[in-house]
């Protein structure tokens, strides 16, 4: 089961200092098999050892700029067991896509898991799946 939560970020990172009063929106959050492009929407095996991707395309970023991103991979139990963190290159397009992801051990935590995607601690997007 795979679910998705857009959010609106008020203001970009300190890097976009022109662009300070602009609101950096999400046009679209999908959540992946890094192997495969379509949605994950049924359980996923930890034996298999996947690797989750994680991809927003985001709007109204300022161009020539870089945004401070971050995602938190959290376990059933709410606790962060990975976590990224990455500057965009200068964005220079729009939508402007940007992903993150996580490959998964045979001993990962079992249930069900939520990637949040964040800029400057504003949540941007969250997807949840179940590891089974």
């Amino acid at each position: 089961m795979c679910c998705a939560l857009v959010c609106l970020v008020p203001a970009c990172s300190r890097e976009a200092s022109s662009a300070e009063g602009a609101a950096v929106t999400v046009a679209k959050v999908s959540l992946h098999l890094r192997s495969r492009t379509e949605p994950v929407t049924e359980p996923v095996r930890r034996q298999d050892q996947p690797e989750l991707e994680l991809e927003l395309h985001l709007t109204n970023a300022p161009r020539g700029s870089t945004l401070s991103l971050a995602c938190a991979w959290r376990a059933a139990e709410g606790q962060t067991v990975y976590h990224n963190a990455w500057n965009t290159r200068a964005i220079d397009h729009e939508p402007w896509p940007t992903h993150c992801r996580h490959s998964f051990e045979h001993d990962a935590p079992l249930g069900t898991w939520t990637v949040v995607m964040t800029q400057a601690g504003r949540e941007l997007g969250r997807a949840s799946f179940v590891l089974e």
